[in-house]
């Protein structure tokens, strides 16, 4: 390879793990030594506004896949796969403005969160898969197996997201908004498939918008 555009990252693979004794086993078993993976902050005048993750596997995470704070990257041509976490298995982003292209985030789990969970953050999305996302260890609170827009500690500003031509299936919540979880969002939505998506105690499986 000599460019960029020649590469395959399809077959030549990268893959970033959190599985640090490397003895991980399905089900989330033996998770306990997993590291963090991935996390972008911005402090001063050390934004990541420009930075690009392309191309990567970022999998068995022991405390998220993908951590956001105070920045704004491109994710693009990633899975994010078989990360555990607290409030966001896949990727938490707090007061940024990511743009996700072309992604597959799948399998994560979490006790309160979601596969991809934005407090006070805005959200662009398009061309990714959100599959078999799964919320239950705190059923009584956690929204959203998939995606959740939502402000956070009181705040009631409204932040934009655009969710346009993504697959969005078989995600399990707690509470409510077993696929995606509108909550002060000014969110354009179009051209999704949203399917098979449950909420195990409550209500909206498909979308919660409050």
């Amino acid at each position: 390879e000599t460019a960029l555009s020649e590469r395959d990252w399809n077959r030549n693979k990268t893959i970033l793990s959190g599985d640090l004794d490397e003895n991980d086993l399905p089900g989330f078993v033996n998770y306990e030594e997993n590291s963090s993976l991935i996390k972008f902050t911005s402090h001063g005048s050390l934004p990541f506004s420009t930075a690009i993750l392309d191309g990567f596997i970022i999998q068995h995470g022991g405390d998220t896949g993908v951590h956001l704070e105070y920045t704004s990257p491109i994710v693009r041509n990633c899975i994010i796969s078989e990360n555990r976490g607290g409030f966001a298995g896949g990727v938490l982003a707090f007061r940024s403005s990511p743009v996700f292209e072309n992604c597959i985030i799948r399998d994560n789990k979490s006790s309160g969160g979601v596969g991809l969970y934005f407090p006070k953050s805005s959200l662009v999305l398009t061309h990714c898969t959100i599959i078999n996302n799964l919320v239950r260890e705190n059923s009584a609170t956690s929204f959203a197996g998939g995606i959740s827009l939502a402000a956070y500690d009181g705040d009631t500003e409204l932040y934009p997201a655009s969710v346009i031509g993504n697959s969005i299936i078989g995600n399990v919540a707690g509470t409510g908004g077993g696929g995606v979880h509108f909550g002060w969002s000014a969110a354009e939505v179009q051209n999704n498939l949203i399917a098979g998506n449950t909420a195990s105690t409550r209500y909206g499986g498909g979308i919660v918008i409050c």
